[in-house]
């Protein structure tokens, strides 16, 4: 079990996984539990699978809550997931978030099974910088962060905590002075992009993001890996989270006053109708958390 790299519970009746069950699967890159209508819970140690790159979680109707996921992972199917709640953190984020009036009645499209999903994920970087930062001596075989993470949910609005939005497929937004402290985690970005109408089945499709670095310095751009999926004629958001150490491995450059991102697609049957883009930083994943925290202390009162 040790070895297993690829594991396909999908449409399968499970309602539950004990942490015992996947305690070994230490070489686990992909984890697929589509359409699993029981399943209502992931074991609480997702964030122990280290070599995790892939859940798909698309069709999980019961599914209500994500653990803490590893910061491995790379690309989440969330598709379909109606019961998945937003973290309760949504509610008093007023940095990021528009009024909560607009957040409920619940709908995947609002974006809060994405922002849940990424704070999820930011957590465990976090957690893993610490563990790097006080360990004594790192592994000199660990080789690059690699941290390039996308979601994919369905919906069509560009979900309103991404402060800076478009119509369109690009958008360019202006840089704040000292956007790039040694707090900044990286970008958010998304588009909202559908098949067209004309395709009478899911097609195969490729989008990718393109952010290129503008201002004073020579001009520069990131391209995101390619995303294959099989797109139905319905319309779904594709969150990708860019790190700051992809952006300087590839860019090199925190002194740009503007950056503009472009999404591109392989197929002319898609089409990207909005997009948006957010900067992130940690001291937002610590608000989530104590605020987390302070949701779940004073439901525990009211019990």
């Amino acid at each position: 079990m040790k070895s297993l790299s690829e594991l396909y519970m999908d449409v399968t009746a499970i309602k539950k996984l004990a942490p015992s069950s996947i305690k070994y699967l230490t070489a686990l890159t992909l984890f697929d539990l589509s359409y699993c209508g029981n399943l209502k819970f992931l074991p609480c140690n997702m964030d122990n699978l280290r070599s995790l790159e892939k859940l798909i979680i698309s069709g999980c109707l019961r599914l209500k809550l994500l653990p803490r996921l590893p910061s491995t992972i790379r690309y989440i199917d969330a598709r379909y997931c109606y019961s998945l709640e937003p973290s309760p953190a949504l509610v008093k984020l007023s940095s990021l978030l528009q009024p909560y009036s607009q957040w409920f009645p619940y709908n995947e499209s609002s974006g809060g099974v994405a922002f849940t999903i990424l704070y999820r994920f930011l957590q465990g970087l976090l957690c893993q910088k610490t563990v790097n930062e006080t360990s004594t001596k790192r592994k000199e075989d660990e080789g690059e962060s690699i941290t390039e993470f996308q979601i994919i949910i369905h919906g069509f609005d560009i979900p309103s905590w991404l402060t800076h939005q478009s119509v369109g497929n690009s958008i360019s937004i202006e840089l704040p002075s000292n956007w790039c402290n040694c707090k900044w985690m990286g970008f958010a970005i998304c588009a909202s992009a559908s098949a067209s109408a004309s395709a009478s089945k899911p097609i195969r499709i490729g989008i990718r993001a393109r952010v290129i670095a503008l201002g004073d310095t020579p001009q520069n751009n990131y391209v995101s890996k390619l995303l294959f999926g099989m797109m139905p004629c319905e319309d779904n958001i594709w969150l990708l989270y860019l790190s700051r150490d992809n952006w300087f491995a590839t860019v090199g450059n925190g002194e740009c006053s503007q950056i503009k991102v472009i999404f591109e697609t392989d197929d002319s049957a898609l089409h990207v109708w909005e997009c948006g883009v957010n900067l992130l930083y940690e001291q937002d994943v610590d608000e989530f958390n104590q605020t987390n925290a302070q949701c779940l202390i004073e439901k525990l009162r009211r019990v």
